[in-house]
């Protein structure tokens, strides 16, 4: 049986190709393959799929009341957290949303020109895209 591997040699910084059995294990690279093969599968190095949260979605309506508009947000993804930042004035920008940000529970009321920006979370998955909508007064 052939092995045909390209290994680098690192103590005389060259690189071999070991043609059998028997020269890998003379030169001790068949039991340093298989010890960082068995360590390389336990490390963190290697990527971990994690799925991803879907984005927030959201619907608004006119609150004739208040003069404002009224923002429901929601998440298709079970379980998961939306949180939001916000930036007043006109052409501000807000922070992105981390886990930390303002958690949303209740429908937003926006009455001033602004930036409302909306990430949802879940513990194990990888963050959503980012909810951008900007708020202008004519």
């Amino acid at each position: 049986m052939k092995y045909y591997s390209n290994v680098a040699l690192y103590r005389q910084e060259r690189t071999c190709t070991m043609r059998s059995k028997k020269s890998a294990v003379r030169y001790g690279l068949l039991t340093v393959m298989l010890v960082s093969l068995s360590l390389a599968s336990t490390s963190s190095a290697w990527p971990i799929f994690r799925p991803k949260v879907e984005a927030p979605e959201y619907s608004w309506a006119i609150d004739w009341w208040s003069g404002g508009i009224v923002i429901w947000l929601e998440c298709d993804s079970p379980g998961a957290t939306t949180h939001y930042t916000w930036a007043t004035g006109k052409g501000a920008t807000a922070s992105n949303p981390t886990s930390f940000s303002r958690r949303y529970t209740i429908p937003l009321l926006v009455t001033i020109e602004g930036q409302l920006r909306a990430r949802a979370f879940k513990s194990g998955w990888e963050p959503s895209d980012i909810l951008i909508i900007d708020f202008y007064y004519n």
